[in-house]
């Protein structure tokens, strides 16, 4: 048989295996080693794709995610965008970020009256600044001694009467001063209010120290005369509250008087009614005592007179609130006595009573955290006597006491004989320290004082305009229009 001849095999069950032959060992042949590197290249080509493929993909998420990115810094400029140019229901801030206005949207500055100045009180003496702002004036005011139980009071001749050594009027702006009423060494006084035409003026006295009499004047500003008196052991120990109002161009011819328990801090409990003699009748009125109206056994306050009627505002209750001990409210403020409700009642002068009162601040008794109690102060109605602005403040459980204020609005409606009060609402919040109502500029702007600053604010659209920043507290006293020179 030759070599590498084929041959056919046929199998013999009889036979035995034909015995193979010997080869020699052949070399590896060519085609193996070329399949072998093709299988390499075409493994680096297929991870040189899946690299290509990765990339691509990496590339396309990328370009996406920008796209987003981008689509959504538009969607949030125009939202921005919408919401400046949209009315928004957002709380609108003043320009010190104190007071946020609840559901009103100011766009313009506070525009104020002009020729108006805001009359206030420090401790160092009185000052008068434009509504508008400018650089406050300190008043030639002789032997004035700031007392917050009697504060100055001003009248629309641009006059303040304030006590010192003695009773003093001072013009604001002739720069004049005079004492008009002198007052005993031995005694202190007590109250002081005017008339509201600004014509007379009313005041009491009490002894000092000890035993004596507690005394009550009124009359023309520069002529006031002894109308009543009694033993201060016999309290109620009477001030003056008010004038009650007899009618336009006409004097009055009754007092309001309130009981300060002997305490010579800004107390006020009760309300008596006392009949003034005539101006011609130099006899004391003390054929009859003062009718009461008001009891004072269980911390009932009269608040104020509304201007367009004789409707009183006055709190059921009343209490002492922790004082602050970082020095936020001022002391003689801090340890004062707090309404803790309102109440709004009409009187009869003739009848020398009261109507049915309308409660829309219940008080609050028996609460398990201090924090909940809520506290009223410095209420302020408008001219018309239609819109009633005041502050209430909650106190912290804990040190260092921190009082936390908002600013309610109510409407004030009803004729001479029955007056009601609206549901009361939020006009506005704020992070001041401590806050504090002053008058009313007109039936819709109106003054306050927030940490060491005087504001005016217009209550109807939350614009607001800062009057005057100072280093300490300052009580606004009154609005007065300056005349020609």
């Amino acid at each position: 048989m030759r070599c590498g001849a084929e041959k056919t095999l046929t199998q013999h069950i009889d036979s035995p295996p034909e015995k193979p032959q010997d080869h020699k060992t052949q070399p590896t042949p060519p085609q193996a080693i070329r399949s072998t590197r093709i299988s390499i290249v075409t493994l680096l080509a297929l991870v040189s794709l899946l690299l290509i493929i990765l990339t691509a993909q990496l590339f396309i998420a990328l370009n996406q995610h920008a796209q987003m990115a981008a689509q959504e810094a538009s969607a949030t400029a125009t939202a921005r965008a919408n919401q400046l140019l949209t009315p928004s229901p957002t709380p609108q801030s003043d320009d010190n970020g104190l007071f946020q206005f609840s559901g009103k949207n100011p766009t313009d500055t506070l525009q104020v009256p002009g020729g108006q100045y805001v009359v206030y009180e420090a401790q160092d003496g009185l000052y008068a600044v434009q509504l508008g702002g400018g650089t406050p004036q300190k008043l030639d005011t002789p032997g004035y001694t700031y007392s917050r139980s009697i504060p100055p009071r001003v009248n629309s001749l641009g006059q303040v009467i304030y006590v010192g050594n003695g009773i003093w009027l001072s013009d604001i702006f002739g720069g004049t001063s005079r004492q008009i009423a002198a007052v005993d060494s031995n005694q202190v006084v007590t109250s002081l209010v005017l008339s509201s035409d600004g014509l007379s003026i009313a005041w009491s006295t009490a002894p000092k120290s000890g035993s004596g009499n507690v005394s009550l004047y009124t009359g023309a500003l520069d002529h006031t005369k002894l109308v009543y008196q009694q033993a201060n052991t016999n309290c109620p120990c009477f001030r003056v509250f008010s004038f009650l109002p007899n009618g336009k161009n006409q004097a009055a011819k009754q007092l309001l008087l309130t009981d300060d328990r002997g305490d010579r801090r800004s107390t006020q409990y009760g309300l008596w009614l006392l009949d003034l003699p005539s101006t011609q009748d130099n006899s004391l009125a003390q054929n009859q005592d003062p009718k009461s109206l008001l009891t004072d056994d269980v911390s009932q306050m009269p608040l104020l007179l509304t201007p367009a009627s004789n409707a009183l505002l006055y709190s059921t209750y009343s209490g002492v609130v922790t004082a602050p001990t970082d020095n936020s409210v001022p002391d003689d403020i801090a340890g004062q006595n707090n309404a803790n409700s309102l109440a709004i009642v009409n009187l009869d002068a003739s009848k020398a009573t009261l109507g049915n009162a309308q409660v829309f601040l219940p008080e609050q008794h028996g609460l398990n955290n201090n924090a909940d109690y809520h506290w009223v102060l410095s209420p302020q109605v408008s001219p018309d006597g239609l819109t009633l602005v005041y502050v209430i403040f909650s106190s912290d459980e804990q040190a260092p006491f921190a009082r936390h204020s908002a600013l309610y609005m109510t409407q004030i409606s009803g004729n001479g004989k029955q007056v009601q009060v609206a549901k009361p609402g939020v006009l506005a919040i704020t992070s001041a320290r401590f806050v504090e109502l002053g008058p009313w500029v007109n039936d819709h702007i109106l003054t306050s004082y927030a940490d060491n600053a005087i504001y005016a604010m217009d209550v109807t659209t939350g614009a607001m305009k800062t009057v005057i920043k100072g280093s300490g507290y300052m009580r606004i006293l009154s609005i007065v229009q300056r005349g020609p020179e």
